[in-house]
């Protein structure tokens, strides 16, 4: 009975030890998860690899320092794909609302009536030639094999 009290002792004191020993070690993983919902909150510059860890968790910092450089790199482009995009639909958009407010403003003939709906699609069709070229070229352009090309969109795109 006294060996099974002190091997049940003994177990309680060595899970006891190791949960401790092992909570040690991660602590540092606990402070780098903390500090990325902290950075990833604040849009921080700060990174991982300019500070000091212990040697095993210097890789993983230096991954999660790649990783959040092309999260950055990504919202980036992504920015400024919606930049070019408002940018690049103001036109055709204005010419479709200037052609509404000349065409609302006095009754047309239909002949006049048939000119307006032929400016708007037109704006329209300029307007989704815009979005599908900058979606393309975002998307890292067409699937084609290098050397070749699609001669319909090439054609639309020249018109």
């Amino acid at each position: 009975m006294g060996s099974l009290a002190l091997d049940g002792v003994m177990l309680a004191c060595t899970y006891a030890l190791t949960r401790l020993a092992v909570g040690r070690a991660l602590r540092p993983v606990r402070t780098m998860t903390d500090q990325a919902t902290q950075w990833s909150a604040v849009a921080s510059e700060e990174r991982f690899g300019s500070m000091r860890h212990p040697a095993e968790l210097a890789r993983l910092g230096t991954s999660l320092d790649a990783i959040l450089d092309r999260i950055r790199t990504l919202l980036r482009h992504e920015r400024q794909l919606t930049g070019e995009l408002s940018h690049e639909l103001r036109t055709p958009l204005s010419r479709i609302i200037a052609e509404l407010d000349w065409w609302r403003t006095r009754p047309r003939s239909t002949d006049q009536t048939h000119a307006t709906h032929k400016v708007i699609a037109d704006a329209a069709q300029s307007m989704r030639t815009i979005c599908d070229t900058l979606l393309d070229d975002a998307r890292g352009g067409t699937l084609t094999a290098p050397g070749t090309a699609e001669v319909l969109p090439a054609l639309r795109r020249l018109t």
